[in-house]
């Protein structure tokens, strides 16, 4: 005999791995005779017993249920033999095979394909969703400043007149509280006569602190619509967004 010579393969593998299921030897072991498979060995005359196969590799039996035997020379039982191993291995249908193995390979690796390319997209439209978020924010803040803005005009405006107004009133000995709730009407001719007013100086400041009362809260009331609608339309594209988070 020779270290050369192999007949014999031992198939081991991980997490207990095994052939013993798909192998007709119900062992771990794959035997190859061919080195001996030649006449120099087996002579021309080595027949053997052995069981008889159909056309499609299955065991004929006879009418008892056993099991039909013929006899065949060496070789070819042994080739018959290995391709029955072969089709054993290869068959998808009988599981632990490598056929099965292998197609269950491909179907799980065309799902992990799917999956991958729907987490893709997701994580994509994740990212798109949080920059428009970010983007929309930073534009909110910006409105936010702007119509806070022109609230404070329209205070400054209306508070400027009301000063003035308050001011003119107690150098003329004016009851104060009547004269800027004269103003608070927004009619020139209800000022006009809280002071008093006669000439056409004194009716054209009356008619210019009115205009400047009444475009101050005038600014203030628009810029506080525009915050209140504003804010309603952020939370709402906050929550539409969230939807595609």
């Amino acid at each position: 005999m020779s270290d050369e010579i192999t007949t014999v393969l031992a198939v081991k593998g991980s997490d207990k791995l095994s052939l013993s299921k798909v192998n007709p030897t119900g062992t771990n072991n794959i035997y190859n005779f061919d080195y001996y498979l030649n006449e120099e060995w087996l002579g021309d005359n080595f027949y053997v017993s052995s069981v008889m196969y159909d056309a499609n590799g299955n065991i004929v039996y006879d009418s008892f249920g056993n099991p039909q035997m013929t006899s065949m020379l060496f070789t070819e039982h042994v080739k018959l033999w290995e391709e029955k191993i072969k089709k054993i291995v290869m068959d998808a249908s009988t599981e632990g095979s490598y056929g099965w193995l292998l197609t269950r390979y491909t179907y799980l690796n065309s799902q992990y394909v799917i999956m991958n390319t729907y987490h893709t997209q997701a994580e994509y439209i994740y990212n798109y969703c949080t920059e428009a978020i970010s983007t929309y924010q930073e534009e909110t803040k910006e409105q936010k400043r702007s119509i806070w803005g022109s609230i404070l005009f329209g205070v400054g405006l209306a508070v400027l007149a009301v000063a003035g107004v308050a001011l003119a009133a107690a150098t003329g000995g004016l009851s104060i509280g009547a004269t800027v709730g004269a103003l608070a009407t927004g009619s020139a001719a209800a000022l006009s006569t809280a002071v008093g007013a006669t000439g056409v100086v004194e009716g054209l400041a009356v008619l210019g602190a009115t205009t400047l009362f009444t475009t101050g809260v005038s600014t203030a009331f628009s810029g506080l619509f525009q915050l209140g609608k504003l804010a309603y339309q952020t939370n709402i594209t906050k929550e539409q967004m969230q939807k595609y988070q």
